[in-house]
Parts: C-alpha cells; structure tokens; sequence
C-alpha cells in the first residue's frame, strides 16, 4: 500500500488482515508467506490488507461480495 490516503484506514486494514478470520483472506496471506518465506509476515499482511480493501470496494461498488461466495453451479 502507498503512503497515499488516509492514515487511519491504513491501520485499520493492517489490524484486521492480523486477527482475520475469513479463509478466503487467511489463504491469501497464507499462500503469500509460502512464496516469500515465513520472515515476510509483515509483506504478507499488508498485501492481504491491500486486498480486503479490494474487496470492500468492490462490494460497497456492486452490492455483494462475490470472491466470497461460494461460485454456484452452472445452469443445465
């Protein structure tokens, strides 16, 4: 995340990507430390942040959160 923005909204990703608990978002920091090593659990937290806020946008933008529902089958 850039130093751009508010500084608040910052903190307060950063603070909910550490005690989160979704498993959608747990397996992106999870697959991040994988890729870059345990000692890159700060880099992880704050690229998982970045996402939630992706995600909130998107859901406050479209009404739904769609990478967190589960993909439903296709039509017969």
């Amino acid at each position: 995340m850039s130093k751009q923005g508010s500084r608040l909204l910052r903190w307060a990703a950063v603070e909910a990507c550490q005690r989160i608990r979704e498993p959608y978002l747990v397996d992106k920091r999870r697959a991040i430390m994988a890729r870059r090593g345990k000692k890159a659990q700060h880099i992880a937290t704050v690229a998982t942040a970045r996402h939630l806020l992706r995600v909130v946008y998107y859901t406050m933008r479209d009404g739904q959160a769609r990478c967190l529902t589960a993909a439903l089958p296709a039509p017969a």
